[in-house]
């Protein structure tokens, strides 16, 4: 990690813990700060949230990136996104699911800079040296995500079986 304006890139691999699944079922966990270095080890947090989900709740998912906003380029920084119906700025974003596009698989991007924000000044930064508050933070934005991924996948499902059921299609 580095405090200066040099950017970091680090990766790690989590390993399942489960038989029968390999270590590439689970997704890798990249940190790409730019000028950034968070208060404490992200990426572990993240690996050890990840190993508790279950292998099919990642299928489809390659990376988790962790990052910071000043690593965006202008027209990121600029750009918006939806979220419950309202535009928002992708640089004041907590995290961003990116799904499967042109042979790419999908993957979750997470601003921990804008996740750990609410900690950053007064009191509540002591908050910080208590695990629960690391973990619901960073676990709260990385979950969100991943359920993006398992509703995208029942409502395709459940879409295909109900064409199958009016069309007759034996399914």
């Amino acid at each position: 990690m580095t405090n200066s304006g040099q950017r970091m890139e680090s990766e790690s691999s989590a390993t399942s813990g489960e038989p029968g699944v390999a270590a590439s079922a689970r997704p890798r966990v990249v940190e790409r700060y730019s000028g950034y270095t968070p208060p404490f080890d992200v990426a572990a947090i993240v690996e050890r949230m990840l190993a508790s989900v279950p292998p099919r709740y990642l299928l489809g998912l390659s990376e988790v990136i962790l990052t910071n906003k000043i690593g965006l380029s202008r027209s990121r920084r600029r750009s918006v996104t939806k979220s419950r119906g309202r535009k928002v700025k992708i640089a004041e974003a907590r995290g961003l699911y990116h799904r499967s596009w042109k042979g790419e698989k999908a993957w979750i991007e997470i601003f921990v800079d804008n996740t750990l924000n609410d900690y950053k000044k007064g009191w509540w930064r002591w908050l910080l040296h208590f695990g629960y508050f690391r973990e619901s933070e960073i676990g709260g934005v990385l979950f969100t995500r991943l359920a993006t991924i398992s509703t995208r996948r029942v409502v395709r499902s459940s879409a295909k079986r109900k064409i199958l059921q009016t069309t007759g299609a034996p399914g």
